[in-house]
């Protein structure tokens, strides 16, 4: 039965009557007229736990629709407030069908590709995703958000990504009503709803979005959008709020194309479960979330993408956790929550079997979990010791295990006394260091791929980076770090001998200076190639620079530290450098240890040299 009277409401309209209705649910002031406890307001079968899964349906009311819920459609209206807050979720192509399965981490080190037990663990838990049932959600804004994205899509396995929306601080009912009339009015774009009418900012974060990025599944992809908190307070109203139909009922069914009659099909919003005249905090639980320790942050001060990938599993999957760390404190609620405790949380154990679970942890809803790394023992406990990339430190115990029979070059000069432990003067030295990313000209995405599928090629340590620079034959200069963005290649002329004594960490880089790894080069050859010193200088000095002396322009104390510059005694040089055009006897490498010389020494014919302890 067609119930319009009068012309179609616009989006804004029915945008004003569902926060309207969301209002009779937040605040005691706006009751709704059934009784908490009558039998229409709750749902009958597997998801009588649930909100109602379709108080509005945008599209044509079959798969692929567009849906917006209050909260987590699988949670009770308390549950979901408790953990995610007064927030409404806007499925574009309507609400997945599968059970949910969370990856759960800890922030990884910014050298990946020392991660080797976690990736194991990755693939691990995507690979005992059933695809015909479960999907894997990705939050963005969660550690491995990114990582867990890109592993499924090349798994294939079902994904449901959720998009927070900007806003921190809870937005008052006008910025409710804008947020939903968005959602509506976006049915013709499923996969990035609103960008029609998203501000530029919000489409700044889209185009950013990792949830956004070309996949082969994405045919497998359910989007879901979660609005800003709603500050629940009463809107400011010219006049009386005339529903449709006469009765404060939420507006459901299907939006007809433009120029076409609006069909409401009237059905009330009610929640399944608890008093409507009552709104949960935040922080209130059903069960014994009030048990959990003070030392524990409360759960509305948590993250909440963290909250939300918590909140919205079927079952966690917790692969890294540091103590006293986001994921351990929401590992603590969720067993503490009543309406949550029966989702079992699967706690990945070190590679020695240890547990690192804390006494607070029950052991009938958190499963211990045990998986055996496919990377060599060896390579699994220098991993674990954070080394920097040296043999005996990592990946490069990996290059040891290859050339196991590599005879040890001991540190020395074997240049007829001409080298640059012997001769420093006469050298410039370029370090090389472990790198933290993709190769240069390398896509991210082809560097995770080496990552999720346990790739040897994924190595970047320092001892990798050389031999990637021998085998191309190449120097590449970089503008990394250099103000005006100037392609250079890096030389000192402090000797060799000093390294050692001179390394140390810069934090504010991230990184480690005069690392005994790279390239000696003699000087005069470099001199004639263009090879200057630095300029070290203050602001000002900048300013009275030329063109062509910018480019060799270093400020002398660093802004961010107390680090004196200077001490590096920079030379630069403005192009790329072939290898194979420089004499053998001009150049060579130099190393930290025998077992990386051997290594070295079967790929090129110069000389490699063993840094000095």
């Amino acid at each position: 039965m067609n119930r319009n009277r009068g012309p179609a409401p616009s989006y804004k309209d029915i945008a004003r009557q569902v926060a309207e209705q969301c209002l009779r649910l937040w605040q005691p002031a706006f009751p709704l007229g059934r009784p908490p406890g009558d039998s229409a307001n709750r749902m009958s079968g597997p998801s009588a736990t649930a909100l109602p899964d379709l108080p509005l349906t945008v599209g044509s009311g079959g798969a692929g629709s567009g849906v917006l819920t209050v909260g987590l459609p699988w949670l009770s209206r308390a549950c979901s407030d408790r953990w995610i807050g007064r927030r409404l979720v806007w499925w574009p192509r309507g609400i997945p069908e599968f059970r949910r399965i969370a990856i759960a981490s800890s922030r990884l080190s910014r050298r990946l590709d020392q991660e080797h037990r976690w990736f194991d663990l990755l693939r691990t838990a995507l690979i005992r995703v059933d695809p015909e049932q479960e999907a894997v959600i990705v939050v963005e804004g969660t550690a491995v958000a990114e990582i867990v994205r890109r592993a499924a899509c090349i798994l294939q396995k079902p994904t449901i990504g959720i998009h927070l929306w900007q806003e921190t601080d809870p937005v008052a009912f006008g910025g409710i009503v804008d947020w939903i009339s968005q959602r509506l009015s976006s049915v013709d774009s499923q996969s990035r709803p609103a960008q029609p009418h998203a501000s530029q900012d919000d489409q700044g974060i889209r185009e950013k979005s990792v949830l956004a990025s070309e996949c082969p599944t994405e045919e497998f992809f359910w989007p879901a959008e979660v609005s800003p908190e709603f500050r629940a307070e009463s809107p400011q109203r010219e006049g009386a709020l005339t529903f449709i139909g006469g009765d404060p009922t939420f507006i459901g069914g299907e939006l007809t194309p433009i120029g076409g009659e609006l069909t409401p099909i009237g059905g009330e919003l009610t929640p399944t479960g608890g008093d409507l005249n009552r709104a949960a905090s935040p922080d209130e639980g059903t069960g014994s979330v009030g048990d959990v320790e003070r030392s524990v942050p409360s759960l509305s001060r948590l993250p909440l993408a963290d909250r939300l990938l918590f909140a919205l599993a079927s079952r966690v999957c917790v692969l890294s956790r540091r103590r006293g760390g986001h994921v351990e404190s929401l590992i603590r609620h969720h067993i503490a929550d009543g309406d949550r405790a029966e989702v079992l949380v699967f706690v990945a154990e070190d590679f020695c079997g240890n547990s690192k679970r804390q006494e607070t942890v029950s052991q009938s809803t958190v499963v211990r979990w045990i998986v055996q790394s496919l990377v060599a023992d060896d390579d699994r406990v220098a991993s674990s010791r954070g080394g920097s990339g040296a043999a005996g430190a990592g990946p490069a115990d990996r290059h040891r295990c290859l050339h196991r029979e590599a005879p040890g070059i001991p540190a020395g000069d074997s240049r007829g006394g001409s080298g640059p432990l012997i001769q420093p003067e006469e050298w410039l030295l370029h370090w090389t260091r472990p790198r933290p990313g993709p190769w240069p000209n390398q896509s991210r995405e082809d560097w995770m791929d080496e990552l999720i599928l346990g790739c040897r090629t994924a190595d970047r340590s320092a001892l990798a980076c050389l031999l990637r620079i021998v085998g191309e034959g190449l120097l590449r200069a970089s503008s990394e770090g250099i103000r005006g963005a100037f392609p250079v290649i890096s030389f000192t002329e402090v000797p060799l001998g000093e390294f050692s004594r001179r390394r140390v960490f810069r934090g504010h880089r991230h990184r480690f200076d005069f690392e005994p790894w790279g390239i000696a080069i003699r000087r005069d050859l470099l001199q004639r190639l263009g090879a200057r010193p630095v300029i070290y200088g203050s602001e000002d000095d900048w300013q009275e620079l030329s063109a062509a002396e910018r480019p060799f322009f270093q400020k002398a104390a660093d802004d961010q530290s107390s680090t004196d510059n200077r001490a590096e005694r920079e030379w630069r040089l403005c192009r790329d450098l072939s290898l194979a055009a420089i004499a053998e006897v001009d150049w060579c490498l130099f190393v930290e240890n025998d077992s990386a010389a051997g290594t070295l020494s079967r790929e090129v014919s110069c000389d490699v040299i063993v840094v000095p302890a």
